[in-house]
C-alpha cells in the first residue's frame, strides 16, 4: 500500500504543501515539538528532519527507537536553529521511505505529523 503523510496543526489541517514562503523563522532557541503518529501497518524505524537549506540528512531522530503501527511518539527538535522549514524522511521496516521537502514544522505547533496508508 502507498504510505502518505498528513500534518495536523493544533486544530487545523495543513493541506497546502510547499506554497508558503521559506522566510518564516522561529524565535532563537525555540524547540519544534510535535507528535509523530504512525497510522500505517508498518513500523517506522527511522525519522529524519533536516533544515531545508542543508543538502544532506542529519541524524536519525528516533535513535534506535521504533514507532510501531498505530502508535505515536513525541518528537522534540532542539537543534538551536531559528528555522521552520525542514526536509523530512520517514523510513519503514519494509525498506520503503517517504521524503517530503520544505515542511513547515512551526505550523504543527504541538500537533501531529501523521503517516497513513492509502
Amino acid at each position: 500500500m502507498k504510505k502518505t503523510i498528513f500534518r495536523l496543526a493544533a486544530t487545523t489541517a495543513v493541506v497546502a504543501l510547499g506554497l508558503l514562503s521559506n522566510s518564516k523563522t522561529t524565535l532563537a532557541g525555540d524547540n519544534l515539538v510535535f507528535e509523530l503518529s504512525n497510522s500505517s501497518a508498518f513500523t517506522i524505524t527511522e525519522f529524519y528532519a533536516s533544515p531545508s537549506e542543508i543538502d544532506h540528512w542529519e541524524e536519525n531522530i528516533l535513535a534506535g527507537a521504533d514507532v510501531y503501527p498505530y502508535e505515536s511518539m513525541n518528537i522534540n527538535i532542539n537543534d538551536g536553529r531559528d528555522v521552520c522549514y525542514y526536509d523530512v524522511m520517514t523510513v519503514f521496516s519494509d525498506g520503503e521511505y517517504i521524503e517530503e521537502y520544505d515542511v513547515d514544522l512551526c505550523d504543527l505547533d504541538g500537533g501531529y505529523y501523521e503517516i497513513t496508508e492509502d
